[in-house]
């Protein structure tokens, strides 16, 4: 392929413009690579981009457990601020129940109340006792 260009000369110059064999291989290579690449990419059905079903979405690996932590020693037992104020919370309610006040001054005068009555008592007692113990260790 030849051409002529015009030189700074006043004539013409003639310019043969020669393809290098190595430039045609190697651009005739990528032109048969790239009609190879017609289908979808291995593994396309497992991808978890492409997966249209909600029902797949919504499964979880059930291998994966909680990400709360735990305390590792037993014998330890810390009680946050959070759960310092719960337990505050529960003991106040327990001194300000109105039925148990009751039951308990029906006990003070000497009655004798029902298996139900005194299991609520016994119930109600031995926890503000629990949560005063808590209390007074974490203090």
């Amino acid at each position: 392929m030849t051409r002529r260009k015009k030189s700074k000369t006043g004539g013409f110059q003639e310019v043969v413009v020669m393809k290098n064999r190595n430039r045609l291989d190697y651009e005739g290579r990528l032109r048969k690579k790239e009609n190879k690449k017609k289908g979808l990419r291995p593994g396309n059905r497992n991808s978890q981009e492409n997966i249209t079903n909600s029902d797949f979405r919504l499964k979880k690996d059930p291998r994966l457990g909680s990400k709360k932590p735990i305390l590792l020693n037993l014998n330890e037992s810390k009680i946050d601020s959070l759960d310092y104020d719960k337990v505050e919370n529960e003991l106040k309610q327990i001194e300000n129940d109105n039925k148990l006040n009751i039951l308990l001054d029906r006990i003070d005068n000497g009655e004798k109340l029902g298996e139900g009555l005194t299991d609520y008592v016994n119930e109600k007692l031995n926890r503000a006792d629990e949560l005063i113990k808590i209390l007074e260790e974490n203090k």
